[in-house]
């Protein structure tokens, strides 16, 4: 009798444990980074389906050190950067399949070299 009550009480201190860390670790929403002074936009409305998601991974990876990339794929992505007040570049196009990616690769050429999904 005295190991189910063992192993009970060890389950429910397991679950508090663990729901004190969820909650601690969501307290503080996002760690901050410093603010970059310019952000770069790439619209990767055009581009093809695969590509969106390498340009989010790539965003992820820059936004890392400064919050400084900001991928447009929905034609209201544009008003919420305007609404923001923050000044941005939109970068060039490429021309070929995938311009909006490419233009990412280009401007953070050592970032990434290479994808595959």
């Amino acid at each position: 009798m005295k190991a189910p009550k063992c192993i009970l009480m060890a389950i429910l201190f397991l679950g508090i444990v663990l729901s004190i860390q969820t909650a601690s670790a969501a307290s503080g929403l996002f760690a901050k980074m410093p603010a970059a002074t310019n952000a770069y936009v790439v619209n990767i409305q055009g581009d093809q389906e695969h590509s969106w998601d390498t340009a989010w991974v790539l965003e992820g990876l820059i936004n890392q050190r400064t919050a400084e990339v900001y991928v447009m794929h929905n034609p209201w992505d544009r008003e919420q950067l305007q609404a923001s007040g923050k000044q941005y570049e939109e970068l060039p196009r490429l021309t070929g399949a995938d311009e909006g990616l490419m233009s990412l690769f280009q401007k953070y050429p050592g970032r990434a070299t290479a994808s595959v999904l």
